[in-house]
């Protein structure tokens, strides 16, 4: 797209009612471009391009925190036909802005794509149970995993702890998961293959993480290995893991070990990583997980034998994870039928170009629903407009997660009678209620007993001998069934 059609307006409050509905006749730069006016707080810049009729068409807000806010809420409450703005309109602050120096951003994962494509399906498989056969791209893109790679490859300014922050975000926005209660236990046990990730995906010899840097250096040397094809990748694989896991030694003779020996190293390692079961953060009990996960990628003569990592998922979920990644290092082609034919559309969706002047595919953005959710309603998205079971939701410009917003609702639908139950029973009553009615609740407790002992009294002079024969030869007489039977 001609780079001339894009146009920058440092607009007032006045100015942008009219650009938003396509008219008027502003102070246009051109964009991108160094002379464009400095943003102050209290304006809203305005990124646009001619229609072919030759309207105003908006496609980004560029504004603060602050500023992005205000308009959130006036645009939902005097112009809900706009609202949500991030339906159709990008809402940028001013760095995010400032990162944007062409219309196109390219995403870049440093040949990682296939790693944290396997991350993502590894999170899917771990969180449901299920088959790869039976997962679907869209479970896929509702993971954390899915949103952290994603950040990173398209948003490489934020640091490593921002990005999971933002990912943390979408369910305390939304407060939905997305995924079953056994996706709780698979997050935590992830936490660290991301953040191995990510300082690997910036190509850093050192992660700021002390405890993280052999992790990383093990699968830098993995993926120098397989580059050169170098004839024994698992013993510098496993060098750098030597210092906090002194058995990784037997890996310098794996080529040499039959499938059987193999299968008791991995045994082993499962052993000892039983024993630092309680040590999440340590290194030793990462590093085990790393080898056994490595290990399961080669345990047949040089095959995958997922299963023996799949076998003990429910306790140590990071053993498959680690595997699904490991499988994934240094393999730079990403269009196969990996995965059953998956991994080639979450692949796809984690490397995906953004383009500033395409509209927004989500149904709205993060930083808007922040704002937008109201706790205090019956539905607390009703100024959202979600028309269907899920929702896509922008993390940022161009990363589209999956939320499951009936999941959500139910949620927060389950918090508000909690928090109903949790009031004093002695509340006054409130204006207009029927007096009798209220009579009634409190005596009905009372009562209830006494109506039971007639029901009991009455179903069993029903089904007395005297009187049994003479019920049934009625219910023959008649096709009508009785609305006033004997309960069950």
């Amino acid at each position: 797209m001609n780079e001339l059609n894009f146009f920058y307006t440092l607009a007032s409050e006045s100015e942008l009612n009219e650009i938003l509905v396509g008219r008027g006749d502003p102070i246009a730069f051109h964009w991108p471009s160094y002379s464009i006016p400095t943003l102050t707080p209290g304006s809203t810049g305005v990124l646009w391009k001619h229609t072919p009729t030759r309207s105003i068409k908006p496609l980004a807000l560029i504004a603060h925190d602050a500023d992005l806010r205000r308009l959130c809420v006036r645009f939902a409450r005097l112009r809900s036909d706009l609202s949500p703005l991030t339906a159709w309109c990008h809402l940028l602050t001013p760095n995010q802005f400032e990162q944007l120096k062409s219309p196109t951003r390219e995403a870049f994962l440093s040949n990682l794509e296939a790693a944290w494509t396997g991350l993502v399906i590894a999170e899917v498989v771990l969180a449901t149970g299920k088959p790869l056969k039976d997962i679907t791209v869209a479970q896929c893109l509702a993971t954390k995993s899915f949103a952290i790679g994603r950040t990173a490859a398209l948003w490489a300014d934020k640091t490593d702890q921002q990005i999971i922050e933002l990912a943390d975000s979408i369910t305390h926005t939304l407060q939905t998961n997305g995924l079953p209660a056994q996706s709780h236990r698979t997050l935590s046990n992830l936490e660290r293959i991301w953040e191995t990730l990510l300082a690997l995906n910036r190509g850093d010899s050192f992660s700021p993480n002390h405890d993280l840097r052999p992790l990383v250096a093990s699968l830098q040397e993995l993926y120098g290995a397989r580059e050169v094809r170098f004839t024994n990748e698992a013993e510098r694989f496993a060098r750098p893991l030597m210092n906090a896991v002194p058995e990784s030694e037997a890996f310098y003779g794996l080529p040499q070990m039959v499938p059987e020996q193999r299968l008791k190293l991995f045994d082993m390692l499962v052993d000892n990583l039983e024993k630092e079961e309680n040590n999440k953060l340590s290194l030793r009990r990462n590093a085990l997980a790393l080898l056994a996960g490595y290990l399961a990628t080669v345990a047949a003569g040089g095959s995958p034998t997922l299963s023996l990592a799949e076998n003990k998922a429910l306790r140590f979920p990071d053993i498959t994870a680690w595997a699904y990644v490991t499988g994934g290092i240094g393999e730079r082609v990403i269009w196969t039928s990996s995965f059953d034919g998956l991994g080639r559309m979450v692949a796809k969706e984690l490397i995906r170009s953004f383009h500033i002047g395409d509209s927004p595919s989500c149904d709205f953005a993060l930083n808007e629903a922040s704002v937008l959710v109201d706790r205090k309603l019956p539905d607390p998205f009703v100024h959202l407009y979600i028309k269907g079971r899920v929702a896509t939701v922008a993390v940022l410009p161009g990363v589209n997660v999956v939320v499951e917003m009936d999941g959500a609702r139910a949620k927060m639908t389950e918090n508000r009678f909690q928090s109903q139950r949790n009031q004093q029973p002695d509340e006054p009553l409130p204006a207009g209620r029927n007096i009798f009615a209220a009579l009634a609740d409190a005596l009905w407790p009372h009562l209830r007993s006494r109506f039971e002992q007639l029901a009991r009294a009455e179903l069993q002079n029903d089904y007395a001998p005297q009187n049994y024969n003479r019920s049934k030869s009625k219910k023959k007489q008649t096709s009508q069934p009785s609305l006033t039977g004997p309960k069950r």
